[in-house]
């Protein structure tokens, strides 16, 4: 069926192109080199840019598809401010250990879900 779908495609596109690589006799397969890079090339500049964890295989690929990896260093990891903190709630008990990124909008205090209403007001706040 995907086959049927990209040779109707490959008409369409004749006939919109009519001189497009007309001096070649693989038409076909350079269409469909040109359809699948088209069709994922947003997802390898996706995984080029996230690319924590890819072994040196995967990195080459994507190196020679023209998609090379950007290097995230470790340590502007540990610098980036939008990271949220994560702190104990400040109504649960103690021996609770309740940690959360939850902040109050009014006073900026964390507080967990148990403690917070939909809008993230602890509940001192909300009354």
């Amino acid at each position: 069926m995907i086959d049927i779908a990209t040779i109707n495609a490959l008409m369409v596109w004749k006939v919109k192109n009519p001189q497009w690589n007309q001096n070649t006799n693989h038409k076909r397969r350079l269409f469909l080199e040109e359809l699948g890079l088209a069709l994922v090339s947003h997802l390898l500049d996706f995984r080029s840019k996230n690319s924590k964890f890819f072994n040196t295989n995967i990195l080459n690929a994507l190196a020679i598809v023209g998609y090379p990896a950007s290097k995230n260093d470790p340590a502007e990891a540990n610098e980036n401010p939008t990271q949220p903190k994560r702190k104990r709630c400040s109504i649960c008990e103690r021996s609770t250990d309740k940690k959360t990124s939850i902040q109050c909008f009014s006073c900026s205090s964390f507080v967990c879900s148990d403690h917070s209403v939909k809008r993230v007001f602890c509940i001192n706040c909300s009354k």
